[in-house]
């Protein structure tokens, strides 16, 4: 992250050696598939062939049971013209009619025992800024009191703290550029959602030569749907107060 701040290339591909010695650790399938993916996105840049890095990636997605993924990620150029255009992408948001609006203070999201909560990574289980690096990369939940203590965090230990849910962090979204556009993809794997250009320069956006890119999301909710879809009662982010 602090090589791309400083836009410093010569540091990416020194972390990204570092993400290579992760390569066959094992245990989580979504840690695994991030470490690929990272990989993938940034062979070009670094001096490696792409090919074999985007066909680990797909093996990867593949294991994770993120199908749509693994067609993204071998096939990165093809997914951009093909799956950005249809229709589906011009309706933007929730497709289901009852997630279409929350009214202040007249709506709920109930949070029942055990229920699983996706969570976006920053200021929850990771926080860049102030050095906070326990994360370890899968959607394992974080361990009693790791949380980040503010922002997200601190509202996300409020409901634990009341109801015995699990936490799983949610990365390793990909976003594909259309024009002077960034859009993420939906659970079905179309890129529709659009992404602000802020959040597409922040430090964890990984960066391939091909338009799409590997992200762990930040705050936006649209960024998650595809790794909330599965089984997941809730999705969390970008509450930094108990009134927003």
């Amino acid at each position: 992250m602090l090589a791309r701040v400083r836009e410093d290339e010569r540091a990416a591909c020194e972390a990204r050696r570092a993400f290579d010695a992760l390569r066959g650790a094992g245990g989580d399938p979504y840690r695994t598939l991030l470490v690929e993916e990272t990989l993938a996105f940034t062979a070009e840049e670094c001096g490696e062939a792409p090919g074999a890095a985007f066909r680990r990636a797909a093996h990867a997605a593949r294991a994770a049971g993120e199908r749509w993924k693994a067609e993204s990620t071998r096939w990165p150029l093809k997914t951009v013209s093909s799956r950005s255009s249809g229709k589906r992408q011009s309706r933007p948001g929730w497709t289901r009619r009852r997630n279409a609006s929350l009214r202040p203070r007249a709506s709920a999201i109930h949070v029942r025992s055990g229920e699983r909560i996706g969570v976006q990574v920053e200021r929850t289980v990771r926080d860049w800024i102030s050095y906070q690096f326990g994360w370890d990369l899968g959607r394992s939940a974080p361990a009693p009191g790791s949380l980040v203590p503010w922002h997200e965090g601190s509202r996300l230990q409020e409901i634990l703290v009341n109801v015995p849910a699990r936490v799983v962090p949610l990365s390793g979204t990909l976003a594909a550029r259309r024009g002077d556009r960034w859009l993420a993809a939906d659970e079905h794997g179309v890129f529709r959602f659009e992404v602000l250009a802020d959040k597409m320069q922040y430090p964890p956006f990984v960066r391939g030569a091909a338009s799409p890119c590997s992200w762990t999301p930040t705050g936006s909710r649209r960024s998650r749907v595809p790794q909330s879809a599965p089984g997941l009662g809730s999705s969390w982010g970008a509450a930094i107060t108990p009134r927003r």
